[in-house]
């Protein structure tokens, strides 16, 4: 049993006291001789918390300098309200390694328009800096009215070498597909999303996996998620783009039909289904084409370019050619894996299906197995619909 809150606790909840004045005390068997005096409370408007938080939090703790683990008993069925211990790896810390350095407490609003954030410490700058962090791995809300993206997909044309076919596509907000993922994808694309500028960063990305295993739709996700510093550009023939190199350079250097594109922002340059290009024997097979994706991205031609490309590929990261899945050379090398039968079945859960599955599944698959077709849905596959 937790021992007696304080007399200025009103309530309890699991191992964490809310109290009135926003003050948080950890009182547990294990960490009551703790004093965390300093609290610091953040009241934050369009961001989403619901009861997925508490799987991926650790995960994406993991490179902030902070381990943070929840307590399940503070997890109640409709994941308003957690709790979290929180530990610091810094050289410098003035805390205990063996005891944590704060305490928080995440909850939202009973409408859920206010998400709350509360932590105590012993120290004062802990604190602050353990909300902010908090603050920063919550997703954003979507706002309806921001669902539509502006794209420009190219293809090659024989008179201006590149031909250019603005578009405005409905895209999903990150926080409302972000479950179709498996945990540890699903970290290492929430680290993309929270980009919020590619200066200075490696300018290739590299997603890889099965047919149906949600590469475009995150695509879509980052577009919408990005879209106030970098500009997507869909490439429908990617062979031809790095085959042909009036194509190529007329797209990266030129501004073809594009004359009202911002300057100051990034271009994504996004070419799907390229297994052949990126194959090992890629060079014998098409020539220089792997040679200017290469230099593109990392060599001459991309250097002082605001130009980054993302490739996708159905094929196995070890058929990749190995000069584009070296150590160092992709910004991101993400394996869309197929859901484990565990994790399928927690997704038909959280999709309200009764189906099970004893089976890897993919997202497509999962669609299909909810909506009772062969096949998923034409339409959320692929950007050209």
């Amino acid at each position: 049993m937790p021992p007696s809150p304080p007399s200025q606790v009103v309530s309890y909840v699991g191992n964490v006291y809310s109290v009135s004045d926003a003050t948080l005390i950890a009182m547990s068997s294990e960490a009551h001789r703790l004093s965390f005096s300093h609290w610091r409370e953040l009241r934050l408007e369009q961001v989403c918390f619901d009861d997925t938080f508490h799987v991926t939090i650790s995960a994406l703790a993991k490179n902030s300098g902070f381990c943070v683990e929840p307590f399940a008993s503070s997890l109640d069925r409709r994941g308003c309200d957690q709790a979290f211990y929180v530990w610091t790896f810094a050289p410098d810390s003035r805390a205990n390694r063996d005891d944590p350095c704060a305490i928080v407490q995440v909850s939202k609003s009973d409408k859920g328009e206010l998400v709350f954030i509360k932590v105590a410490s012993a120290f004062l700058e802990m604190s602050a800096n353990v909300a902010s962090q908090f603050a920063s791995w919550l997703p954003k809300r979507p706002d309806p009215d921001e669902s539509k993206v502006n794209m420009s997909f190219w293809q090659y044309d024989k008179e201006t070498n590149a031909l250019s076919r603005p578009r405005r596509l409905a895209c999903p907000a990150w926080s409302t597909i972000q479950q179709n993922y498996p945990v540890d994808v699903r970290v290492q694309l929430q680290r993309l999303m929270s980009i919020k500028s590619l200066d200075g960063k490696n300018k290739l990305f590299l997603l890889h996996g099965l047919p149906g295993t949600g590469k475009t739709f995150f695509l879509r996700a980052l577009a919408r998620e990005w879209k106030a510093h970098v500009n997507l550009h869909c490439i429908l023939d990617p062979e031809m783009f790095f085959g042909t190199a009036n194509y190529m350079t007329s797209v990266v250097l030129d501004s073809v039909n594009d004359d009202s594109e911002d300057e100051d922002k990034w271009r994504l340059l996004v070419l799907e289904d390229t297994g052949e290009l990126l194959a090992k024997d890629a060079k014998e097979r098409h020539g220089q084409a792997l040679s200017r994706l290469l230099n593109l991205t990392d060599g001459l031609l991309g250097q002082g370019l605001k130009v980054a490309v993302a490739v996708t590929t159905n094929e196995p990261i070890d058929a990749v050619h190995p000069a584009i899945r070296r150590s160092g050379r992709c910004l991101a090398n993400v394996d869309f894996r197929r859901f484990s039968a565990q994790e399928a079945n927690a997704w038909l859960q959280l999709s309200k299906s009764s189906a099970s599955v004893s089976q890897a599944m993919s997202l497509a698959d999962l669609y299909a197995l909810v909506n009772g077709t062969l096949a998923p849905v034409e339409q959320e596959i692929g950007f050209v619909q």
